[in-house]
């Protein structure tokens, strides 16, 4: 028995973070070789803020010359207006999409200098317009960040419509608004796949690897049973097209106690 799952937020967002990456503008992050598909290192956060990287306590200088880029989704808790702020040093841009998709998002906030430490109003660009998010929909949001040298910080506040108007944020985003992935189906009997298109050769590697995986996927669909030869064909075609990847996840439920013993056949490479 197979069921996928139903959630609503995390409460986390994931962090890569490129090093030795030189200069402050964020076009020395995008346009470093490394960059999307492979950073130095990655983590979650649990709020828009990034000024503490695992120390006890929060810290304004991490690092000279690095880079980060700060992706997840929004989890509006109510409907209505909205605005957003951002803060950093040295550059840092904020991006909403009109929906979960990376597709669609565009450029809100930025800071094309520096700021102090939760300094919200140095730049005009800093602020948002009034954005209206609808409540418990997900909404794709990105934070890059280029820092050359001194202090380093990033942090995205936002006043949501019970706050009232303000010329600063009531608060940072916290982590009850945020979510590292999209909900699941919560229709019983079925797993949930995602696709991603243009992933070349036959490793898996090459989809792990892909700055989309695995929170960006091309398409999403559900499953009724643990066999993918299809997106959509009653006809269960075996060569829907070249250069793709999938993830299928979910849940197996267990009819009975005991001993299982499970097979993976695939074309090209599959891991289960």
């Amino acid at each position: 028995m197979l069921f996928s799952a139903s959630v609503t937020g995390d409460g986390l967002i994931n962090r890569d973070y490129w090093q030795d990456i030189g200069g402050s503008s964020i076009t020395d992050l995008t346009t470093s070789g490394d960059y999307p598909r492979y950073p130095n290192g990655s983590d979650q956060l649990t709020s828009l803020q990034a000024v503490d990287w695992g120390g006890s306590g929060q810290t304004s200088d991490w690092l000279n010359s690095y880079g980060q880029k700060i992706a997840g989704y929004i989890v509006a808790p109510e409907t209505g207006t909205y605005t957003f702020w951002v803060s950093g040093d040295d550059n840092a841009q904020l991006f909403l999409s009109t929906d979960s998709s990376t597709g669609n998002k565009s450029l809100i906030a930025d800071v094309p200098g520096y700021t102090y430490q939760l300094e919200w109003d140095k730049y005009t660009s800093q602020k948002s317009a009034d954005i209206t998010l609808q409540a418990g929909e997900f909404y794709y949001i990105e934070m890059l960040h280029k820092e050359g040298g001194g202090g380093d910080h990033l942090a995205v506040g936002w006043r949501k419509p019970s706050d009232g108007a303000g010329t600063i944020p009531a608060e940072i985003v916290p982590s009850s608004a945020l979510s590292s992935v999209l909900p699941l189906s919560a229709q019983d009997n079925q797993v949930t796949r995602d696709y991603w298109t243009g992933i070349p050769d036959w490793p898996t590697y090459f989809l792990k690897v892909d700055p989309d995986y695995p929170h960006n996927p091309d398409g999403s669909d559900t499953l009724t049973s643990l066999q993918a030869i299809s997106w959509d064909s009653p006809s269960r075609d075996n060569n829907l097209a070249e250069e793709y990847g999938q993830r299928i996840h979910g849940y197996i439920v267990a009819p009975e106690t005991g001993g299982y013993t499970f097979w993976v056949s695939g074309d090209d490479q599959s891991e289960f």
